[in-house]
């Protein structure tokens, strides 16, 4: 499982059993980090479609942020 900076995850469906192969299956989701729970197993998601003014927010930012020097340490004066 790969965390990203942007706060973003890998998607990851995780399999969990115990002694009496009981099954529980845990699928997080990498966009909006919601997790689906199942006694079974679960499908593997399918790829959103992402809509062009939420593209454009999940875009790394080079520049720092609003006002941030070129080391993004202190704010322009």
């Amino acid at each position: 499982m790969s965390f990203f900076a942007n706060g973003r995850i890998e998607p990851v469906t995780l399999y969990l059993t115990d002694a009496k192969n009981n099954l529980l299956g845990l699928a997080v989701d990498s966009l909006t980090g919601g997790i689906r729970v199942s006694d079974e197993r679960l499908d593997p998601p399918l790829n959103p479609i992402i809509p062009d003014r939420v593209r454009l927010l999940l875009k790394a930012n080079q520049q720092g942020g609003a006002g941030a020097s070129q080391r993004g340490l202190v704010p322009n004066q």
